[in-house]
């Protein structure tokens, strides 16, 4: 009787979750070679250097090392998330460099963040919640659209997910399975990069009351290792000729120095605590929160 009970409890959450999962990739791959109608920017770059990667071994001008990029070297032009070009290779050079293969690759990772998000819901939430979320994610607009294209933050969401999953159920030593993870998510979106500290930290700290405070080492060690990554990626970047670390929002951005400027002269207060309240953090935290 009790194995039956279990089977039917299992039943009952594995087909919800199947028809969820069904629906997210049917709204996904439906006219997947016709919609969006073509593609552009980002995904055009990505596309393209995967194409000659297979063809000369390196980028367009034939001046790149594709494996460098792990050490941030870019190829020629704007740099980039550094994934993308290897999960493209395939489809670019094997199945015919389709609209419909170059963009299933990204549909598969988005399916899959449908059903991370049920898993992480149901191990913090319960497993109704995880089905309700799930439900949301299959049929959220924004997640259907950006599901069908090849833009980094499909990947960059599937991986930090999966890296939070692990990190929340895994003890000991199993909690540096997770390092592989981060790092892939760390690869997968440029954008994302300075993001990678704050969540390991967020998340360790969740962890370690929710393990009842056991494992500290290994999460500062984990927290260590994060932050060490990301210093040795601003430290390569600000020093290569190619580089985005003037994209970062910090206070110290002439907009926000402009804004405070135009603040104070607009200001019909000739009080003291109108040029205190007025400075570079406080308007780079309004901004921020807005944001």
């Amino acid at each position: 009787m009790k194995f039956g009970f279990i089977n039917f409890r299992l039943f009952r959450t594995l087909v919800p979750l199947g028809i969820i999962l069904a629906v997210a990739a049917v709204v996904r791959l439906v006219f997947l070679d016709r919609v969006p109608g073509a593609i552009g920017g980002d995904e055009l770059t990505y596309i393209l250097t995967a194409k000659f990667m297979g063809l000369t071994g390196s980028d367009i001008l034939g001046n790149w090392n594709p494996l460098s990029i792990f050490l941030f070297n870019y190829p020629s032009g704007f740099p980039q998330a550094e994934l993308p070009y290897f999960l493209l290779y395939p489809a670019v050079n094997f199945f015919g460099g389709t609209l419909a293969a170059i963009r299933a690759t990204y549909v598969i990772f988005s399916a899959g963040t449908v059903v991370l998000i049920y898993l992480l819901s149901r191990q913090i939430l319960g497993a109704k919640v995880g089905l309700i979320a799930a439900y949301l994610a299959a049929i959220n607009p924004w997640q259907i659209f950006i599901g069908r294209t090849t833009y980094e933050v499909v990947l960059s969401t599937f991986f930090y997910l999966a890296a939070t999953l692990v990190l929340l159920r895994a003890k000991g030593r199993g909690i540096f399975l997770s390092i592989p993870l981060f790092l892939l998510a760390f690869y997968s979106y440029i954008g994302m990069k300075v993001a990678l500290v704050p969540i390991v930290v967020i998340v360790s700290i969740y962890a370690y009351f929710l393990n009842h405070k056991k494992f500290a080492k290994e999460y500062i060690i984990l927290n260590i290792a994060a932050l060490v990554f990301v210093l040795f990626f601003l430290v390569s970047v600000s020093h290569g000729e190619q580089t985005r670390v003037g994209e970062l929002f910090t206070p110290r951005l002439p907009e926000i120095a402009n804004q405070v400027n135009d603040l104070r002269k607009n200001s019909v207060s000739e009080m003291p605590i109108t040029n205190l309240l007025d400075n570079k953090f406080t308007i780079y935290l309004q901004i921020l929160f807005s944001k």
